[in-house]
């Protein structure tokens, strides 16, 4: 059977949390970088969807197409091998915290649009290659990136202020949740809900460079130093994650 290939953002969430499951299960996997201004209509044609967005990562199975990462991360549950991501009877309390992260992740990726839109070097760091050797219009190819973004995912029109709310209201629970775990999260040993909250905090506070590498411009656009000083033990928690399990 050919080796499954998943098509992922290096720096995204979404993305990392994807790899990190396959990692953790022991998949081998065939990995291929995904930039979305080059290869956008490449992957429509791939997945027989010309006019449909596409949304990464995507995984090439025997057999289909998965398209999500918490699939991914069931596949690698199913075909990995090692300490389970999904412990038995735990799967509801995945699946809620999968929401969970994503309304962490959703305002999280608004802000930081709105951020990389001020911030013309940072824009650039986040092109390919091939895209950061046109000059001058360069920084243009990072702002229609950047609008592409915003019609893509309806972020038009949204106060950062309130943005900010809404992450901080997340993050409240989570630290609540940690609190009450004694820094598990359904359950005591590390799962899937683990990696998709610490992946989430990436919009809050990026993890080192070590694990995810950002430009020197391109890190400040992710970072909300209000958040990551209020919440500074739920970034050392995530930070921990990292170092014992990434």
């Amino acid at each position: 059977m050919a080796r499954p290939t998943l098509y992922d953002i290096d720096h995204s969430p979404w993305s990392e949390r994807a790899r990190w499951a396959l990692d953790h299960r022991g998949v081998d996997y065939l990995r291929k970088p995904y930039a979305p201004l080059v290869d956008e209509l490449g992957m429509r044609l791939k997945l027989g969807r010309p006019a449909v967005a596409v949304s990464t990562p995507v995984m090439f199975v025997a057999g289909g197409v998965l398209k999500d990462s918490f699939d991914i991360a069931l596949y690698a549950e199913r075909h990995g091998h090692g300490t389970a991501l999904f412990p038995v009877g735990r799967m509801a309390c995945m699946r809620r915290y999968n929401r969970r992260a994503e309304r962490l992740l959703g305002p999280g990726r608004m802000c930081t649009v709105a951020r990389m839109l001020r911030n013309p070097r940072g824009l650039v760091e986040t092109l390919p290659p091939e895209l950061k050797r046109l000059g001058p219009l360069a920084v243009w190819s990072g702002r229609l990136g950047a609008r592409m973004l915003v019609a893509k995912y309806g972020l038009d029109n949204n106060d950062e202020q309130l943005l900010r709310e809404r992450i901080r209201h997340e993050l409240r629970l989570l630290r609540e949740d940690l609190a009450a775990g004694g820094g598990q999260l359904c359950g005591d040993t590390f799962g899937y809900a683990d990696i998709l909250m610490a992946s989430a905090l990436a919009f809050v506070q990026p993890v080192a460079d070590r694990y995810i590498r950002l430009g020197v411009h391109e890190r400040p656009c992710w970072q909300d130093p209000v958040l990551a000083d209020e919440f500074a033990d739920v970034i050392k928690w995530r930070d921990g994650v990292y170092a014992a399990h990434r």
